[in-house]
């Protein structure tokens, strides 16, 4: 009977997952259309701005979409954990051999699925992080001239200062406005 309550479960998890990514995405998409509109939301807006440029922004949120999956499915190993241990423990109170070595079998493959769940989605992160990382602007090394890279236009626009240092004359831009690069 605790067999057939755990491949319930187990059929039970593509559609949790499904109805659960969608519940999370929804409450992201609400949360973050009402966190527009604050002080916070336009500062991060500003600082998330240069990873969603148009040719750019549909791969990330793909892959924002497959890091919120993996989270997700993270939680239902952990529930499907949950269920397994309590049938084995009850199939050893119980002295219910077969049902023993059915929750042996459930456990290895458990551990398999959360191997390889565990490496795709750490692999995921370092793929968002570099991808992150090379779509904002580096900060300049010590003695080299500063230069800076932005998606809007205005760049052009920015008042630049001369400053000599140790007899060498380098250029330093001043950051733009924040109203003046509107993209």
């Amino acid at each position: 009977m605790k067999q057939e309550q755990w491949k319930i479960e187990l059929l039970d998890s593509p559609l949790w997952l499904v109805q659960s990514f969608f519940g999370v995405l929804l409450f992201c998409l609400i949360a973050a259309f009402l966190l527009r509109r604050t002080v916070f939301g336009q500062r991060f807006e500003r600082i998330l701005r240069p990873c969603l440029v148009s040719s750019n922004r549909i791969r990330v949120c793909l892959l924002l979409a497959a890091l919120l999956l993996m989270v997700l499915l993270e939680v239902r190993i952990s529930v499907l954990n949950s269920f397994f241990y309590k049938g084995l423990y009850d199939s050893l109170q119980d002295r219910a051999a077969a049902a023993f070595w059915f929750f042996a079998g459930i456990n290895s493959a458990l551990m398999v699925f959360k191997i390889i769940h565990a490496l795709a989605d750490e692999l995921l992160e370092q793929v968002f992080m570099i991808r992150w990382k090379n779509s904002t602007p580096r900060s300049p090394k010590a003695g080299s001239p500063i230069k800076t890279t932005t998606a809007c236009t205005c760049a052009a626009t920015r008042p630049t200062t001369s400053t000599n240092v140790s007899s060498k004359t380098r250029k330093i831009s001043s950051p733009p406005p924040p109203s003046s690069c509107a993209a």
